[in-house]
């Protein structure tokens, strides 16, 4: 596995095949179908959004978080037959913008569960 010089395992083509091909047979065919629906959920869950929401903020939404998990589950498909192909490299790339888009929703989701918190204390306190 190659990892970073902090020692962090790094997610490649070459590991992701690696460890896809280490698991029951059970575990490979749920895994194929999770990054089916994460494709279809992702890439045209994105498409029809931003073609039948005409605004800036599903836009936003369908560029930021919908486009790269789908565009990461897809890529991981590819990686998982082909781990020597372009698409295989390109997964690199894909992986770190979908984990960031991962951790931004989070830290949005967090948000507005403390911002609602702190309406609903606020509204209680008034009485």
């Amino acid at each position: 596995m190659e990892t970073t010089p902090q020692g962090e395992w790094q997610p490649t083509a070459h590991n992701l095949r690696r460890e896809f091909l280490e698991q029951r047979i059970v575990f490979r065919v749920f895994l194929v179908v999770i990054l089916m629906v994460g494709v279809i959920g992702g890439l045209g869950g994105g498409f029809v959004l931003s073609r039948e929401v005409h605004h800036w903020a599903a836009w936003a939404f369908a560029l930021l978080f919908l486009e790269p998990v789908g565009l990461a589950c897809l890529l991981s498909l590819v990686a998982f037959a082909a781990p020597d192909s372009f698409a295989a490299h390109f997964l690199d790339g894909a992986l770190r913008r979908a984990s960031r888009a991962a951790y931004v929703g989070v830290l949005v989701y967090l948000a507005i569960v403390a911002a609602a918190i702190v309406y609903a204390v606020f509204s209680f306190a008034r009485g």
